[in-house]
């Protein structure tokens, strides 16, 4: 009896070492890769973590209760994660295009948390996850990348402003990227400006005039014109990828000054409205293509009458020396002539 309850004894603590093992974390060693079928993204661990829960769902990879879903516009993208908690997450990002818009969806959050998201150790956004416990940004600029995102607020920033000239001139607004993610308003006068940053390259929006309640702004580097009416929003796509990334709003005019909300965003442009920019564009090419060989064409004819004119001018020329010669002849031998009878004469 003794020896039957001491093997019961032992097998029930051999179950019990058994069930902690099975109930324990999940330990992932450094450089296990996931790739969920769906995302050209593959995740990779940047050192041994540990987690109780691990799934890998087609657009997104989920570790515990924290979810990641990283996607780029081209070509794809390697994720090596360094921590992910709940209160910290650290990632480094490289994508085979230089070129390429990474989007990003990161929780689980509290819903409404104040979230701070920093690019390469310092500050970039302030993001409020949103009732599903979320936040989302797109990243483009240069490779690798590292991102890290914990609770907390933006530090007190305000617009910087350019002076203007003392010479006399136009102010500039230079508003920063989480002015701009969030929603900048600014009121601007004719040939005021507004001034960002977008894929490594200065962005400026000027307001080229005011009339009634129609505002006329033009959008560089590539200058895009374009008008507005009061409550009306324009959305526009800087970088041809097929993601609209500005959007500008005329929330009023009063006063001769046009009140704008300009907001980064990046949501995909319909496939009926690309369709429509492509038959646009092509249009526009014909046209262009067509001024090109009439300017070419005239070009042409300018050269051409040029050479005739020139030609005609030598051709008159000639006549005119060649009969002057026989002119000249002639009436030399008449002279001759004269000036032998004259001699006679005498």
């Amino acid at each position: 009896m003794v020896i039957k309850k001491k093997y019961k004894l032992i097998t029930i603590f051999f179950f019990i070492i058994f069930l902690l093992n099975f109930l324990s974390a999940i330990t992932l060693q450094e450089n296990t890769q996931f790739q969920p079928t769906s995302t050209n993204t593959t995740f990779i661990m940047g050192n041994n973590l540990s987690f109780d829960l691990i799934e890998v769902h087609p657009t997104y990879l989920k570790l515990d209760n924290n979810t990641i879903f990283v996607n780029s516009s081209v070509g794809s993208v390697n994720v090596t994660i360094f921590n992910f908690t709940d209160s910290y997450k650290k990632w480094t990002e490289t994508a085979t295009d230089s070129l390429a818009t990474v989007r990003h969806t990161v929780g689980n959050f509290t819903v409404g948390a104040s979230m701070l998201v920093k690019k390469n150790s310092v500050v970039w956004s302030g993001l409020t996850s949103n009732s599903t416990g979320y936040i989302s940004f797109t990243y483009s600029g240069s490779y690798p990348i590292t991102f890290e995102v914990e609770a907390g607020t933006m530090p007190t920033t305000t617009e910087e402003e350019e002076e203007t000239p003392s010479g006399g001139g136009y102010p500039t607004y230079k508003p920063n990227q989480s002015q701009l993610e969030e929603g900048y308003e600014k009121s601007l006068r004719e040939n005021w400006k507004i001034e960002f940053e977008f894929e490594n390259e200065t962005r400026t929006i000027k307001l080229d005039k005011i009339v009634n309640k129609t505002a006329t702004l033009t959008v560089s580097s590539v200058p895009i014109t374009f008008e507005l009416i009061v409550n009306e929003t324009k959305k526009l796509n800087l970088n041809d990828d097929g993601f609209y990334d500005l959007q500008i709003f005329l929330k009023n005019i009063t006063d001769y000054k046009a009140d704008l909300i300009v907001k980064i965003i990046h949501e995909e442009i319909p496939a009926e409205e690309l369709e429509g920019v492509e038959k646009k564009g092509k249009i526009k090419d014909l046209i262009n293509n067509f001024i090109e060989f009439i300017k070419l064409y005239w070009l042409w004819i300018l050269i051409g009458g040029f050479i005739i004119i020139v030609f005609g001018i030598i051709v008159v020329l000639r006549i005119v020396k060649k009969n002057k010669k026989k002119y000249l002849g002639a009436h030399g031998s008449k002279k001759i002539r004269k000036e032998k009878l004259k001699v006679r004469s005498f």
